[in-house]
């Protein structure tokens, strides 16, 4: 009746191409880890492998963001493409930019010990 295989079909009809041969099911209770054919994946393998997925993809933004915010305060000390991007940030910590957001937007009536980054005399509302 079909001559291709039915992941085949699936990919070129619902632009699954994406999808892989094996997927990776995490250890689930007292079942080890284990990889799987997709095509013989169960509903709880897909579940499980999204899970996991998941996770690794949460951990993948957090480093992105550390890394921007630590490009953004370097950048903001003048660094460029060969200078070491952990100095200029504590360049920028020392100088009170690196500072919460929170902390560096505190309004001039602030009491000085507020954890405000700048001096009371330098503070504006």
């Amino acid at each position: 009746m079909f001559s291709s295989s039915p992941l085949k079909r699936l990919r070129q009809r619902y632009n699954l191409e994406p999808l892989p041969e094996v997927i990776d099911v995490p250890a689930i209770g007292g079942r080890a880890a284990r990889s799987v054919p997709i095509e013989q994946a169960t509903l709880d393998d897909i579940e499980f492998a999204l899970v996991a997925f998941g996770r690794q993809q949460s951990a993948l933004h957090d480093v992105s963001n550390a890394l921007s915010k630590l490009l953004r305060m370097a950048r903001r000390q003048g660094a460029l493409g060969r200078d070491v991007g952990i100095h200029a940030a504590v360049r920028d910590l020392e100088a009170g930019l690196g500072a919460p957001p929170s902390a560096r937007n505190r309004c001039a009536s602030s009491p000085p010990m507020s954890g405000c980054a700048k001096p009371a005399a330098s503070r504006a509302c």
